[in-house]
């Protein structure tokens, strides 16, 4: 199977409906089909927020992430750093 690692800017080309999200949109409903994994780093999620912030407010960030956290991605920690380096070595596609 497949795997993808998102990072902030096609996640908030997805929520702004800019040039590219069908691709963002496309690879969300196959990573629900389960045709593919999709995975996000905490920290780029981070910065989803804190765009969002700057432009609407706390309250419309967290809403935003709270939807974000629902879709089929798998939200990766700071420990999983370690583990991308050991997959890669391997020869994993990430």
């Amino acid at each position: 199977m497949k795997s993808y690692l998102l990072d902030a800017f096609p996640i908030l080309c997805w929520l702004q409906q800019d040039p590219g999200h069908a691709m963002v949109d496309d690879l969300l409903n196959q990573a629900e089909e389960g045709k593919l994994s999709l995975s996000m780093h905490i920290m780029n999620l981070g910065e989803v927020f804190y765009r969002i912030y700057r432009v609407a407010g706390a309250r419309k960030a967290e809403e935003v992430v709270s939807k974000l956290r629902m879709l089929p991605v798998s939200i990766l920690s700071v420990s999983d750093l370690g583990e991308g380096k050991k997959k890669r070595e391997r020869g994993a596609p990430f």
